[in-house]
């Protein structure tokens, strides 16, 4: 007869408690099999973002610049309020850092007061760059068209619904903490990285309006 092959049965109990057992460990891919960090991987993603944005406005900007020498594309003078939504969206980046410094430190009340200043010093500066938005139409439709027309309404446009999208996000966060849960500090850390940028690209941009 032939004999059938018995599988030996494993005891589950049969691994002591001094027995090692695999653990997850987060590093940057090695040979050693660590499994990427989520906040490197998060901040990558952001990295790529932003840097994809910078690409499509440089481009914006590079044709400017193209037509600088062409005094005709260019009739305007830069409204006085520009200066003040300047500064708004500067000032709202040092209470945007309060809420992320805060949510390091698990600190709830300073998450909510810097969030909900930041939120309200970006409708401000939503709000003052539409009447300065209307102030550059007027001057610039007295000429008629020309690629600064173009440029400008493609900009500001761009711009402003990329700030419209950094204060949608920023709302959730506010949200979280109204609720008396302390954001995620790397959410708020993306939040504030982005909205970071939103001031430093419109200075570029208004640095370019005045260079003319």
């Amino acid at each position: 007869m032939a004999r059938t092959k018995v599988r030996p049965k494993i005891d589950p109990g049969s691994q002591g408690p001094g027995t090692d057992v695999p653990l997850r460990r987060y590093g940057g891919g090695d040979s050693g099999g660590a499994m990427p960090d989520p906040a490197s991987s998060a901040r990558l993603g952001m990295y790529i973002f932003l840097a994809a944005i910078l690409m499509m406005f440089g481009a914006i900007g590079a044709i400017f610049l193209y037509r600088l020498p062409v005094r005709n594309d260019f009739p305007f003078t830069v409204p006085p309020v520009s200066w003040v939504s300047t500064a708004v969206i500067l000032i709202s980046s040092i209470f945007c850092q309060h809420a992320l410094n805060s949510a390091r430190q698990n600190r709830l009340n300073g998450v909510r007061v810097g969030l909900t200043l930041t939120l309200a010093l970006g409708v401000l500066f939503l709000s003052l760059q539409g009447v300065s938005w209307v102030a550059l139409a007027q001057q610039i439709q007295q000429t008629g068209n020309n690629i600064f027309t173009g440029l400008f309404y493609v900009f500001t446009a761009l711009h402003g619904a990329h700030l419209l999208g950094g204060l949608v996000f920023l709302s959730y966060l506010l949200f979280m903490a109204l609720r008396r849960t302390v954001p995620d500090a790397l959410k708020v850390e993306m939040g504030t990285l982005y909205w970071h940028f939103m001031g430093v690209l419109w200075t570029a941009l208004f640095a370019l309006m005045l260079v003319r």
